[in-house]
C-alpha cells in the first residue's frame, strides 16, 4: 500500500504536487514501514516501532481526501 500511494505521488498529479512526504506507519502484521520520498525518489525501510504513525505530505494543490484514502485513513 505505501508503494502503491508513493508511485502514485510520483508518477500522477491526481493528489497535487507532491513536492515531500515521509512518514512512519504501522502494517497489517504489527511491523513498522518508515518512507522518505523527494524529488520523485523514494525509499521504503523497516524500522522500530513508535507509538503512533506519521505522515507528512508537501506540495502544492494537495487533495487531502485522495491522500487519506491511499493510506487507508
Amino acid at each position: 500500500m505505501i508503494e502503491e500511494a508513493l508511485k502514485t505521488f510520483r508518477d500522477t498529479n491526481e493528489v497535487g504536487e507532491v513536492l515531500r512526504a515521509k512518514g512512519m506507519v504501522e502494517d497489517i502484521d504489527g511491523q513498522w514501514i518508515y518512507f522518505d520520498m523527494v524529488s520523485g525518489e523514494y525509499e521504503i525501510r523497516n524500522g522500530e516501532p513508535d507509538y503512533t504513525g506519521r505522515l507528512v505530505v508537501i506540495g502544492t494543490e494537495l487533495n487531502t481526501k485522495r491522500i487519506e484514502e491511499l493510506f487507508g485513513l
